[in-house]
């Protein structure tokens, strides 16, 4: 694993109450996807999430905490590939190296009150380029597991990613979705998975998303929203764009095309996966909407750029980013490491009543960072 730089392991003093059990290892997909539901059969109430900004009574937030609650660390890449991935495309300058602007990085995922964990994540940095992706399941595990093992090897070994990064990443994007939906179709697999992904190269930062996983740059103190949510409920854009496709919307959610939306429905709009609601097998030839087409954003850092969060909504639906910039910072102030903010983030998301799995990457900024870590 030489050349990647490793999280640190959470070994400060528990702040929620307790401590979450950490696991050895993140679970790779089967070879063979197992048939598994992703049909969405909750209610439009057990949607919504508490009231934003809230924060529970630490009774409340005890007795609705589960006994077995586990933390996943960050998944790197494993040894066996990282010879070809990172005999990518481009090969760096020395200038490059000296302009590397991630002074650290740290992650933290929690299952929360869910009986099951579908979040996954990677992080990882190099000299030249570093690499962040926050990756929300649904209906199983099996997509954002192999959004997880692929998208950054398909960013990272496109010949434009030096060139044209945004162009590297939303074509990467595309490439994962069509290679998964060909083992769905295969395996009957229907799982989904909402994504955000972020490249640094230099002072040169590159965002795709899909879906409700948010991107967000501290500048001067202010949070700079990054991603695009695509969530009808709060994007009429999106909304307008899925029946103009042919699509239903029904509650401010993507209703099947094919089967009741009252029984069969997605809180978002673009997904990579979700096979049950694009490929012919199951939608009887008509349309969804649902696609897993990336925004994508490019940002030139400014000594102004503290840091980054990357983010699934288990964090979002309970924090504002006024909050979550203001938490980073009063911890950044007080000399904690990355880790332990990515960790300070998680925690007031359960405070606050977070109902979803929440996974958090957090990225300390600055210029030319590479020539004060040896």
């Amino acid at each position: 694993m030489s050349g990647f730089a490793a999280i640190r392991a959470l070994d400060g003093p528990a702040v929620c109450q307790r401590r979450p059990v950490l696991c050895s290892n993140t679970a790779l997909y089967p070879s063979k996807f197992l048939k598994t539901d992703s049909f969405d059969l909750t209610t439009e109430a057990q949607h919504q999430p508490g009231v934003l900004g809230e924060r529970m009574p630490s009774e409340t937030y005890a007795a609705r905490t589960p006994l077995h609650h586990t933390s996943f660390p960050t998944r790197l890449l494993p040894s066996h590939l990282t010879s070809c991935i990172f005999g990518s495309s481009f090969s760096p300058s020395l200038t490059d190296r000296r302009r590397q602007w991630v002074r650290d990085f740290g992650a933290v995922s929690d299952q929360g009150i869910r009986s099951t964990m579908e979040d996954e994540h990677i992080a990882f940095v190099k000299p030249d380029v570093a690499f962040f992706g926050v990756y929300d399941g649904h209906g199983g595990r099996q997509c954002a597991v192999y959004v997880r093992d692929h998208l950054h090897d398909a960013v990272l070994q496109h010949a434009d990613l030096k060139a044209k990064p945004a162009r590297a990443i939303s074509d990467a994007f595309a490439q994962v979705e069509r290679d998964f939906l060909t083992l769905s179709d295969d395996a009957r697999s229907s799982a989904g998975c909402v994504c955000a992904a972020a490249v640094i190269q230099g002072d040169l930062l590159t965002v795709g998303n899909v879906g409700d996983c948010e991107v967000v740059l501290a500048r001067a103190g202010k949070p700079v929203p990054l991603t695009v949510k695509h969530n009808p409920s709060c994007n009429a854009a999106e909304a307008t764009r899925v029946t103009e496709a042919g699509g239903c919307i029904f509650n401010n959610r993507v209703g099947h095309p094919s089967l009741n939306p009252r029984l069969c429905s997605l809180a978002v709009s673009r997904a990579i996966g979700d096979a049950c609601f694009k490929l012919d097998t199951y939608t009887l030839s008509k349309p969804s909407g649902l696609i897993a087409d990336a925004d994508t954003c490019e940002v030139h850092l400014t000594p102004e750029d503290a840091f980054l969060i990357i983010a699934c909504d288990g964090l979002w639906d309970t924090m504002t980013y006024e909050d979550a910039v203001q938490l980073c910072a009063q911890h950044m102030e007080s000399g904690a490491d990355a880790n332990t903010v990515a960790e300070k983030l998680v925690c007031e998301a359960l405070m606050r009543g977070s109902r979803d799995n929440i996974t958090v990457v957090f990225v300390s900024l600055g210029p030319e960072a590479g020539k004060s870590k040896k």
